[in-house]
């Protein structure tokens, strides 16, 4: 990160396609080094319908630890594809790799049993 933004106690954060995506080209070193925090988005695998494959998000994050700090990798999840059952596999693979955590798009679009599934795996802040 610049130094200006250090100085004005900024952060930055990337949201990045996985290096096993369709979007190719992520140079996940070089960005790691410049970034505080990477999400990698580990979704849009199959573009039909229901849950992203785990073992393809298991290959994304073996693939970027390789790369980044596992204290600056956060494990980015669809809510669009994913149900109370199969949410937590996807937040297992984050706590067994030791990421920093997970992060949630498309909170709109999750119920109430998808809700009670992930308090019930993580803390939330």
């Amino acid at each position: 990160m610049n130094k200006s933004a250090k100085a004005a106690d900024l952060t930055l954060a990337l949201a990045l396609h996985p290096l096993n995506s369709s979007y190719r080209g992520y140079d996940y070193k070089a960005l790691a080094a410049h970034a505080d925090e990477i999400i990698m988005m580990a979704y849009e695998y199959s573009y039909e319908d229901g849950p992203e494959p785990l073992n393809r998000i298991d290959e994304a994050i073996r693939l970027a630890v390789a790369d980044v700090p596992k204290s600056k990798l956060v494990l980015g999840i669809s809510m669009g594809s994913e149900t109370a059952a199969t949410v937590n596999g996807k937040i297992g693979l984050a706590k067994r790799y030791g990421l920093k955590g997970v992060a949630f798009w498309r909170l709109g679009l999750m119920g109430d049993q998808t809700m009670a599934a992930i308090q019930k795996s993580v803390a939330l802040r």
